[in-house]
């Protein structure tokens, strides 16, 4: 799946299910941080540092750690679709950007 479909397509879904209502963009961003904020949640309880991600299951785990990534990646194209970030071009500056960096330098 390429970058550019995907903040197309969460954000079509995000619209016709109302999660995409735009009152400001300060609201946008609030609303926005507010889910980000609940799938890291939600995250963090489905990241088991001692037990290995079993990838054998043949069923889909809503609450599985793979999910919640998908959430976080899907929360954030649809925002991008929102505010109409390139999230490709995003992506693909921030990585040239981040392979020029000094190793082991905090930031």
């Amino acid at each position: 799946m390429d970058i550019d479909f995907l903040v197309k397509r969460a954000g079509k879904i995000a619209k016709d299910k109302g999660f995409n209502k735009i009152k400001s963009q300060d609201n946008s961003f609030k609303d926005f941080h507010r889910h980000i904020k609940s799938e890291l949640k939600e995250l963090k309880k489905a990241v088991k540092p001692w037990e290995p991600i079993d990838h054998t299951t043949t069923f889909y785990d809503p609450n599985s750690c793979e999910a919640e990534i998908a959430d976080i990646i899907i929360r954030t194209a649809s925002y991008c679709d929102l505010i109409g970030v390139d999230l490709n071009k995003a992506v693909m500056e921030k990585m040239f950007y981040n392979s020029k960096r000094l190793p082991g330098k905090e930031y």
